[in-house]
């Protein structure tokens, strides 16, 4: 029952007692204040409760936990700590994101997972408290060896930001792999028992555990370098979401569901194996995180990462502005995923854009290349929340376009990439947010297509007679009923031999208000289509050809994904032509007087039909194209016996 009384609570008794010993562990044993004991309990228990509340139970039941207590005041070490320099709840998060009802742990889990927070807490704010000057130095530094490494050439390694925004990236597209297991293992390569179906599936499930495991190892694992230089509590938001991505990755491979944070596991032993190389700084707290993290039972690894990922981003936010891209990285990443209600998005993508634009400005106006690659690392996240997270459209399109510009548009005059780089990530993204949002265009565009069959059926338009009396209630009517009707210049040489636009003109001038309604939608068709072709396609094209002709492997594999999204708008383009012509087919089955002669509905009908074919050619294609790169990239051989 809730109480509305100052220091009461909601909680039961039962709760209260549950969370007793865990609260005297945290504010007795380990020396914290009242404020962040409150804080941990929230955070790891979702107890959440008012500090009077709290100093209720400890006078009238928690004797042990009370400051005059003789024991506690002799356990009592609080640390020195320091304040604080910002929220660790920036101004765009409405509160701690945190679940409905109270968590039920023993206390061995809990303590488990308060040591790890505690050691992740202490590296991120140990390392801004102690090296304010230093890390301004090394931030300088990491950007001079990164941007030296793109004027020097592709051998040398982009700096420590770029390698884990690579990681994310090829986590992305290896995530893809299992939903595409028939194009790497087929019937063919397996002996297949028809009366032991369960058998050959759990083969090859098998199989594809052990490719993906093999290429994660080879393109992830392995490649993610830290030293006592670079990395920094930074690194910390792509991290999380390394971790988050490995843990659908495991699902999708049909891990046992307390197994599905394996390859998780793996991924952060070999951060622990790096991190226990660093032998002093602050990093080596980092090192001592990962080794608690090595204690935690595997069931209980998928919680820990979630927890850390909202500690992180308080943490961060406690030492960093709220406008700091790695500030706004570590809430996005962790709205986006764990808790959508708690992101004020307009607030948020104004810190975004100032961030962007403060960095922007920095690198134009010292001329000399040194935020060039973290200009481009900020737009490629600030494009990512506008349009996923977001989904600001007319944003999203902006950033996208300013995206490619600074990317897509210059590799686009240059030779295929020798490897993956943050240009190279830039133009990828650039490209598929443009597919996106085409994409949505397109099933707009064919829910509107539907609705004029749906208006045919309602209104018995084709009928010349109910036509006259049809009112403008008609929903595709409206103001465009008086409009010029034109083709746009797409496909023409094919539109002048089948005479479409004055089979367009005869429509338009058809007393049938369905006929007209047919002629608007063709016009609006071709003119998507035009838009389509001349710019989503076109950025799509250059993407795809660039990458597809680099010997990187990393590139093949975003070229792969680009050819799924290239497939993707085909089919949509496909299935609006397809809509428009059963539309077509049925008003010329009704009219009495169709205002077309039978060979120009013929000329008509086979203009569309063709278009849908060479829509399909396209598509297959593409199909091809990106089934081929993966193959490349898999390398199945080594694995699938013939």
């Amino acid at each position: 029952m809730a109480h509305n009384h100052q220091g009461e609570s909601q909680y039961s008794r039962e709760q209260w007692q549950t969370i007793h010993p865990m609260f005297r562990h945290i504010y007795i044993d380990q020396g914290y204040s009242l404020e962040k004991t409150l804080m941990a309990l929230e955070l790891i228990n979702n107890f959440k409760a008012t500090e009077d509340a709290f100093r209720n139970r400890i006078k009238r039941n928690w004797r042990d936990c009370a400051k005059n207590n003789r024991v506690a005041r002799g356990n009592r070490t609080r640390p020195k700590s320091i304040t604080a320099i910002f929220p660790d709840l920036p101004d765009y998060i409405a509160s701690l994101a945190v679940g409905a009802i109270p968590r039920s742990l023993c206390f061995q889990r809990f303590q488990n997972h308060f040591q790890v927070l505690h050691s992740l807490n202490k590296y991120i704010k140990g390392f801004f408290d102690t090296s304010l000057s230093r890390l301004a130095q090394q931030n300088n530094a990491t950007i001079q060896d990164a941007n030296g490494a793109e004027k020097e050439g592709s051998g040398q390694k982009p700096a420590i930001g770029g390698r884990w925004c690579r990681a994310l990236s090829i986590c992305q597209e290896i995530s893809i792999l299992p939903r595409k297991k028939r194009d790497f293992i087929v019937s063919s390569s397996l002996i297949k028992d028809k009366l032991n179906k369960k058998a050959f599936k759990q083969k090859g499930i098998q199989e594809m555990q052990e490719i993906t495991t093999k290429i994660l190892n080879e393109k992830v694992f392995t490649r993610l370098e830290v030293n006592d230089k670079e990395s920094t509590p930074k690194d910390l938001p792509a991290l999380w979401s390394v971790c988050r991505l490995l843990r659908g990755l495991s699902s999708q491979l049909g891990y046992a569901e307390d197994s599905q944070a394996l390859l998780m596991r793996l991924f952060l032993n070999g951060l622990r194996e790096a991190f226990a190389r660093i032998l002093r700084g602050s990093n080596t707290e980092m090192g001592r995180a990962l080794e608690l993290v090595q204690d935690i039972p595997l069931a209980d690894l998928k919680d820990i990462a979630t927890l850390s990922c909202l500690c992180s981003a308080r943490a961060l936010s406690s030492r960093l502005e709220p406008h700091d891209p790695v500030v706004l990285e570590a809430w996005a990443d962790y709205y986006q995923h764990h808790d959508r209600r708690k992101l004020k998005k307009d607030v948020f993508l104004a810190h975004y854009k100032r961030a962007y634009e403060e960095t922007r400005a920095r690198y134009e106006t010292t001329e000399d290349g040194l935020y060039d690659e973290r200009t481009l690392l900020i737009l490629i996240n600030y494009s990512y929340a506008a349009h996923y997270i977001c989904h600001e459209k007319a944003l999203a399109e902006q950033l996208s376009s300013e995206l490619w510009e600074q990317t897509g548009a210059l590799l686009a005059e240059q030779d295929p990439p020798e490897s993956w780089s943050v240009k190279v990530q830039g133009m990828a993204q650039a490209a598929k947010i443009q597919a996106l949002l085409c994409f949505e265009e397109h099933g707009d565009k064919f829910r509107c297509y539907d609705d004029l069959r749906k208006a045919i059926h309602n209104y018995n338009l084709g009928n010349a007679h109910t036509g006259e009396q049809c009112p403008d209630e008609i929903p595709q009517v409206g103001e465009r009923r008086h409009e010029i009707v034109c083709l746009p210049p797409y496909d023409l040489e094919v539109q002048h031999s089948f005479g479409i636009q004055q089979i367009l003109q005869k429509l338009v001038l058809s007393p049938d208000l369905g006929f007209k309604l047919l002629a608007m939608e063709l016009q609006d068709l071709f003119a998507t289509l035009l838009k389509t072709e001349t710019m989503t396609m076109a950025k799509l094209s250059v993407a795809t050809s660039k990458l597809d002709d680099s010997n990187d492997e990393d590139c093949q594999l975003i070229a792969a994904g680009l050819y799924e999204q290239q497939d993707s708008i085909i089919t949509a383009c496909r299935r609006n032509v397809y809509s428009l012509v059963r539309s077509a087919g049925i008003l010329f089955r009704k009219a009495e007087v169709p205002p077309l002669t039978k060979m120009e509905q013929s000329n008509l009908k086979r203009y569309l039909e063709i278009s849908i074919q060479r829509m399909r050619a396209q598509g297959k294609e593409c199909h091809l194209k990106s089934k081929t790169l993966r193959g490349l990239v898999v390398n199945f051989d080594s694995f699938v016996k013939t």
